[in-house]
């Protein structure tokens, strides 16, 4: 199964916000720049099966962009990829997904993505720091282990429409 690893756009400053962390919206700057890339990222890939976003506003607000720009339902809430997630949690989340799912977004935070991808590719001893609205791919297998094949930041996907 390929699983593409989204880490959330740029969202309100944690300190200056003054909800819960999980109410952070995106900033405009944060939404303007998912929706480049995922604009982007629909011209390279056929729309995902199922997307999954954490229930932090921030991921769910990048998760709503990504999926109008793939033309697909919008994204499933779960607390498992809330902050502090780990691989463990990702295990669950994927067991609940159907066999035939051939494409799966996940839409999540860091450091807990590095964590996760670290698990997937390398049994936790490779350190993938995933910039904001930035994209991991990864293939895995029904171990939840598998093979890192794409990153792609904002800042490469400047460098290539240069």
């Amino acid at each position: 199964m390929k699983v593409l690893f989204i880490r959330h756009a740029t969202a309100a400053d944690k300190a200056g916000f003054g909800g819960s962390d999980l109410d952070r919206p995106l900033t405009d700057d944060g939404k303007n720049s998912a929706k480049r890339m995922f604009e982007t990222l629909a011209r390279l890939y056929k729309g995902p099966m199922t997307v999954f976003s954490s229930q932090a506003l921030r991921a769910r607000e990048t998760a709503e962009i990504f999926c109008k720009c793939f033309h697909v339902p919008g994204p499933l809430q779960t607390e498992l990829l809330n902050p502090g997630s780990e691989f463990q949690d990702f295990r669950k989340l994927v067991s609940t997904v159907q066999k035939e799912t051939e494409f799966l977004v996940v839409v999540g935070h860091e450091p807990d993505f590095s964590h996760i991808l670290g698990n997937v590719v390398a049994d936790g001893f490779l350190r993938i720091d995933v910039q904001k609205a930035s994209c991991v791919e990864v293939e895995i297998n029904s171990l939840c282990k598998g093979e890192l094949t794409l990153v792609l930041t904002p800042k490469t996907l400047e460098k290539m429409q240069r």
